[in-house]
């Protein structure tokens, strides 16, 4: 859950950053000079790593709450508004109730505080414990790797994964176990696969890290680590194709834009590039269908993205244009540049 939220987020973010800087190209041309920032790799899940004693120093604990803790803006953006709000009125509905008993509500307060107060720090404590606990078991196991101990590396790893699930969506982590498992000849051969798979994506050949990574998801489904890196290999590989100077294939690009959002369904930026190139190529219709689609993811997030939305309402003006229909050409219009056209979930108002 927590890898699939962040890469929602951070995908998003990724989109508004390009719309924002490409800004000035939005009217030229319907997007023809336009290109395509190459799509980043996902994060590790694994993300309190600790490297050196500076981590118990007071500056890094934002990374704890953060990364170990996992109160970050991907979070916030993944549980939306509702969740929020309800905590907020459960906490002031207790207030509520204990100050309604005067006298008797505040004793009453001060003594499940002195009950909640030791229980969370022994809580916390727990879960920070885990943290540091896990990541000595990580050096370790590097130090055992480096001895040639691959045996040990092997049975301690898979104990990890079990124990600890973030270490799954790790590329070293699992890099390290597929190596190892090699080395003692009991390699899972849809690791092995990622493994290989990533190898290609680093010497930026994207269509054999996709057959990689396609077999690395066969043998194994719920990898979700792998899923994002073939969905980010397959976006690379068709920006490639759109960004083609004076050969720009805007059409194959889109074919297979398409293609990394039937394998990650809700993946905003293969929704916008895959806007952008149907509508570089002429179809002005299949680029509206896809501005729909936007649309309507943004309602899951807490707040829409207003730089994403707005291109997105320009497509479906565009779509409108071309059919010949002014009056809603300028309905459309009015959507991409007044939020107050939206309603309060981000879908068009009927």
């Amino acid at each position: 859950m927590s890898f699939i939220a962040a890469e929602y987020y951070n995908r998003g973010e990724e989109v508004s950053s390009h719309v924002d800087r490409n800004f000035s190209e939005v009217q030229a041309q319907w997007k023809q000079n336009i290109s395509l920032d190459n799509s980043e790799p996902p994060a590790s899940t694994f993300g309190i790593k600790i490297e050196d004693s500076r981590f118990f120093q007071l500056p890094s604990w934002d990374k704890v709450i953060l990364e170990g803790f996992g109160y970050k803006n991907s979070f916030f953006a993944g549980i939306g508004q509702g969740w929020s709000f309800s905590l907020i009125g459960v906490l002031i509905c207790l207030m509520g109730l204990y100050l309604a008993w005067e006298q008797q509500g505040i004793n009453s307060l001060i003594k499940d505080m002195k009950i909640l107060v030791p229980v969370s720090l022994l809580l916390f404590s727990v879960i920070l414990g885990s943290h540091i606990y896990f990541n000595i078991l990580n050096y370790q196991l590097n130090v055992q790797f480096a001895k040639g101990e691959y045996s040990q590396v092997v049975n301690t790893s898979q104990a990890l994964i079990r124990l600890y699930p973030p270490l799954q969506g790790d590329e070293e982590f699992l890099e390290r176990l597929a190596r190892a498992e090699l080395y003692t000849d009991t390699a899972d051969p849809g690791l092995v696969n990622f493994i290989q798979g990533l190898e290609s994506y680093k010497d930026s050949n994207f269509l054999e890290a996709e057959n990689y990574f396609e077999k690395s998801l066969d043998s194994q489904p719920n990898r979700f680590l792998v899923r994002g890196y073939l969905v980010t290999g397959i976006l690379n590989r068709g920006i490639n194709y759109f960004n083609e100077p004076n050969t720009r294939n805007a059409g194959t690009a889109a074919d297979i834009f398409e293609k990394a959002f039937n394998i990650f369904p809700g993946h905003v930026e293969a929704l916008y590039d895959l806007m952008l190139a149907r509508v570089v190529n002429g179809e002005f219709q299949k680029s509206a269908e896809v501005a729909k689609q936007i649309i309507d993811g943004q309602k899951y997030f807490q707040e829409p993205g207003i730089g994403l939305m707005g291109q997105a309402y320009v497509h479906l003006t565009w779509a409108e244009y071309n059919k010949g229909d002014i009056n809603k050409t300028w309905e459309r219009y009015r959507q991409s540049v007044d939020t107050k056209a939206w309603d309060k979930s981000g879908i068009e108002k009927k």
